[in-house]
Order: C-alpha cells, then sequence, then structure tokens
C-alpha cells in the first residue's frame, strides 16, 4: 500500500513537472516574439508607443496617464487634438514597467509607479499655474491613493477616468488564480489558445461599437501577465473605500455599462465626499475616449483643463 501511494505521488509529481517544463517553454516563446514584434528605441521603449510632450509656454497643462499594462497610444488622438488647440501644454509619460517587454511588465512594482507619478506630477506643479491630470484605470487608483494621503499639490486637478476601484473580476477565484497559475504551469495567459478555453481579447470589450476598430490596433501586449495583475488585484483589494477619503476636489468620469469597475458603487461613494464631483456616461463602457462618447469626453477634459 505505501509503495503504491508513492508510486502515485510520483506520478502526480512528473505531471506537474511537466505541465511546468511545458509552461516554461511556452512563456520563452511568447517573450521571443513579443521581441520581434517590436521595435524599440535607445530607452527600450516600443517606437509607434512612446511618452509624448508639447510645451508652447502655457501657463497650464494637461496629463494623461495610462492604465494597466498600457501604453502612451492609449492618448495620442487627445493629444494630437488638444496639441490643435493649443491652448494648454500636453504631456503623455510612460509608466515604468510599461511599453517595453513583456519580462520587464512581469515586474511590476506599484510602490516605484506611485513613487514615479508623484515624481512626475511634482514636477509639473512646480512648473506650471495649473494641472490637470486625467488618470485612466490603473493610475486612477494610485492617484486616488495619492490624493486620500494628501500627496498631490493643490494646483493639480484629477480626474479619475473609469478607476480601477472595486474591480468587477477581482474575486478570490481570479486572484488566487494569479498566485497558483505561474507556479504550476504559466507567467502569460495566451487570449487566444489560453490553459483552459477561449475567451478572446478582453481590450474589444473595454470600449462601445465605435471604439473596437481603434482598440484592435491599439499596441498592447495581447497576453494577460498573471503577476502584474495580481499587484492590480493587490492594491484594489489594499485601497477600498479611498474615494470616501480623499480631502481636495477631484471628479470621476466612468459609463454606467462600464464592464470593468461597478459605476453605482463609485457613484455612491463619490456620493458620500463632498470634495468628489460624478460625471457619468449613458454608455462607452471602460474606455470612453476612443467611441461614440468621445467628443463630450474630450469636451469636459478640455473645459477642465482651461478653466
Amino acid at each position: 500500500m505505501f509503495h503504491k501511494k508513492l508510486k502515485w505521488l510520483l506520478y502526480v509529481f512528473l505531471f506537474f513537472a511537466l505541465l511546468k517544463a511545458i509552461g516554461w517553454l511556452l512563456d520563452k516563446e511568447v517573450e521571443r516574439a513579443i521581441h520581434q514584434e517590436y521595435a524599440r528605441n535607445k530607452a527600450g521603449i516600443i517606437k509607434i508607443a512612446e511618452p509624448k510632450s508639447y510645451q508652447n509656454n502655457h501657463d497650464k497643462a494637461l496629463v494623461f496617464l495610462m492604465g494597466h499594462m498600457d501604453t502612451p497610444q492609449k492618448f495620442y488622438e487627445l493629444y494630437e487634438k488638444a496639441q490643435k488647440e493649443d491652448t494648454f501644454d500636453v504631456h503623455i509619460p510612460n509608466l515604468p514597467f510599461h511599453s517595453k517587454t513583456i519580462e520587464i511588465g512581469k515586474n511590476l512594482d506599484n510602490k516605484i509607479v506611485e513613487t514615479y507619478i508623484q515624481k512626475f506630477l511634482k514636477d509639473k506643479a512646480d512648473n506650471y499655474k495649473k494641472v490637470t491630470v486625467v488618470a485612466l484605470s490603473y493610475s486612477g487608483l494610485i492617484m486616488a491613493k495619492l490624493l486620500s494621503e494628501g500627496k498631490i499639490p493643490s494646483n493639480i486637478k484629477v480626474v479619475l477616468y473609469s478607476p480601477s476601484v472595486y474591480i468587477k473580476n477581482n474575486n478570490a477565484l481570479n486572484y488566487w488564480s494569479t498566485y497558483i497559475l505561474p507556479k504550476i504551469f504559466r507567467e502569460y495567459y495566451n487570449y487566444d489558445f489560453p490553459p483552459l478555453l477561449p475567451t478572446g481579447f478582453p481590450v474589444y470589450e473595454s470600449g462601445d461599437n465605435e471604439a473596437r476598430t481603434n482598440l484592435a490596433t491599439e499596441v498592447k501586449f495581447r497576453y494577460r501577465i498573471f503577476s502584474a495583475l495580481r499587484k492590480l488585484f493587490e492594491l484594489d483589494r489594499e485601497t477600498r473605500g479611498v474615494l470616501t477619503k480623499i480631502k481636495q476636489p477631484f471628479k470621476i468620469l466612468m459609463a454606467k455599462d462600464d464592464n470593468r469597475v461597478p459605476h453605482d458603487k463609485l457613484k455612491a461613494e463619490c456620493t458620500e465626499n463632498t470634495f468628489c464631483e460624478f460625471i457619468s456616461f449613458p454608455s462607452g463602457r471602460h474606455v470612453l475616449h476612443f467611441g461614440g462618447m468621445k467628443d463630450k469626453f474630450y469636451e469636459i477634459i478640455s473645459k477642465n483643463a482651461q478653466t
């Protein structure tokens, strides 16, 4: 009996060892393919998704901060509109661990990203009379945290754009899978050929029908990076309730049909806080500025930056 149990334990060990070896090989192939797919500049940033900065001696500035594992390219259309309008300077920085390689992305560290954003905005606050920051999703969550801790200068006006607060799929199963799956199988989840059932690339579902074409051409690693997703989930869990703790004026912009974060929950917390203004869009899902609401979205952002 003892030998039979030992035999089965050996079989289980060999199965998981083989699974891990296959996963390791698949992950290495992903890293190789991503390296080949995009050319990079001297800083290692993907050339067609580099940071942008338009400066024309204005005393006001607009800053766009991208979402989780996004690139500055996410805001290029809005950047070009603002540049043509030419009533304020515009900046889109690249965040640490983003826009380079998929293996750099898997080392995401929330604290390093937070420190970078705080330092970047402090520099802008020192050089402009007023700075409007539009922080999407992951960056929106980090900005909410910084605001709640009183770490944002008073001449910076913050717009939390679909901030990643109370993420809908941050449940126990998904949270713990970000720990377990990399240990037993893979670090990257291929949306077209995942370990279990195909799910399709979720970024297409983040905008309305009009947004799908733009989202499909966006520079983005078409893999879920489990360790980076875990960091996002952890930050969400650590900061829940943060919207009620902010003691300086801020806005939240999001759609009623947002598929990533709960509209009603965020609206309720905003209502509790007299410093919060909630602007709700009838549709647009998680990414408003690519779809049917993009003109209204830019109008609100531009007005906020000018006044």
